[in-house]
This record gives structure tokens, C-alpha cells and sequence, in this order.
């Protein structure tokens, strides 16, 4: 979902990557929330690509969400890139698949 089209202020342009400019729009809540039920509609009836704006992700930019790895490190010797790599594997890929047009 592109974050400038929620007010999402995601890690993009706030962590150690700066490779993006932060998002400066915010919209408000409950406008942007009914139309991405119009949106979502409108996609029901359009064969093709999927809607990058749904009721779901919308409703997630309202979440804080953070996690802790120590478990999968300690139990499957999961190998942990640095931050700073994969904070600029993770703007490639939005590049990439058409989530940021710079």
C-alpha cells in the first residue's frame, strides 16, 4: 500500500535508510478508511490488479506493530542482516513491485 495514500508514516524515510523522503501528507482516519470501500468495490468489478488501498490495510496504519526475533535467532539460528541492509533490500523491493515511484 502506498503510505501516502493512507497518512501511514511507515520506516521509509524515518529509519536509518534515508533513501526516500518521509511521507509530508496526513489524511484523516475515517475519510480515507470509507474510500478505501469504494476503492476495494470498484476493484471487485475490474478484472486485473488488485486494490493497493483496502479497508484491511488501512485499518492496519493504525496499529503500532513491533516484534522480537531473539526467539527464531536463539531456536533456528536465524542470521539477522543488519538494519541498515535490509532497511535498503526493503526500498528496493517497494521500488520493485510499485509501491514508491522514486
Amino acid at each position: 500500500m502506498k503510505a501516502l495514500a493512507t497518512g501511514a508514516t511507515g520506516f521509509v524515510g524515518h529509519g536509518v535508510v534515508r533513501a526516500l523522503p518521509a511521507p509530508r501528507l496526513r489524511l484523516p482516519y475515517y475519510p480515507v478508511l470509507i474510500l478505501s470501500y469504494a476503492y476495494a468495490a470498484a476493484h471487485h468489478f475490474l478484472p486485473g490488479r488488485q486494490p493497493q488501498m483496502t479497508p484491511a490495510t488501512v485499518r492496519l496504519t493504525r496499529k503500532r506493530m513491533f516484534f522480537d526475533s531473539s526467539k527464531a535467532v536463539r531456536e533456528l539460528v536465524l542470521r539477522q542482516p543488519p538494519a541498515r541492509e535490509a532497511e535498503r533490500k526493503a526500498v528496493v523491493w517497494f521500488r520493485e513491485h510499485g509501491y514508491v515511484r522514486r
